[in-house]
Parts: C-alpha cells; sequence; structure tokens
C-alpha cells in the first residue's frame, strides 16, 4: 500500500503544487502559508482549507505550532517578476537577463 504524503504548502499563491500534487496522488495538504491576501483568497476559494495550519506572513509563524509533514513545497515569490514582463512585446525583458533582484524574489 502507498503511504500518503503530508506537505505543507509555502508561499503558497492559489495553489500550484497544491494542484500538481493532487492530481498526482498520495499527497495531503496539513498547511499553507500565503502573504499575499488576494492570492490567499483565491487558494482558500479553490481548496478545501479547513482545519489546515496556517499562516498569512511565515516570518511571524510558530514553528512549534506547525503540524507534521514529509515534504515542504515552496514556489519563490514572483510578484516583483510578473509585474515587470513586457507582455504585448514577447522580447526579453531586462530582468530575464540580470535575474530576479527584488526583495520579494528568490
Amino acid at each position: 500500500m502507498r503511504k500518503t504524503i503530508r506537505f505543507v504548502d509555502m508561499f503558497a499563491g492559489i495553489g500550484g503544487f497544491r494542484e500538481g500534487l493532487r492530481r498526482a496522488g498520495g499527497f495531503i495538504c496539513v498547511g499553507h502559508s500565503e502573504l499575499d491576501k488576494n492570492a490567499g483568497r483565491s487558494y482558500r476559494a479553490l481548496f478545501d482549507t479547513r482545519g489546515e495550519w496556517s499562516c498569512d506572513d511565515i516570518r511571524k509563524a510558530d514553528a512549534g505550532s506547525m503540524p507534521d509533514f514529509e515534504l515542504l513545497c515552496g514556489g519563490f515569490p514572483c510578484q516583483s517578476y510578473a509585474e515587470e514582463i513586457v507582455i504585448p512585446k514577447f522580447k526579453l525583458h531586462p530582468m530575464q537577463i540580470a535575474g530576479l533582484r527584488s526583495k520579494t524574489s528568490g
């Protein structure tokens, strides 16, 4: 019998990692963290998060309150990158060349 892997979804956005693991099967989300209020609202609308550990600002989290887990997922914050892309031109943007340097990006 396959073991269910418990995971925490950090910097969850609207749930890309969670949805991927849901589709893969064998994973259960036991907690999530998302600082962006709109993304967090979308996340809770898309997934049943009742009873899960959650934290808006992970910098203020109490590690002792986190549930046991085997996998920690974390998407790097992409807001500054997404806001800077030149959508209509589809050209290389300077950020794509220089890398991500803002304090909210990895």
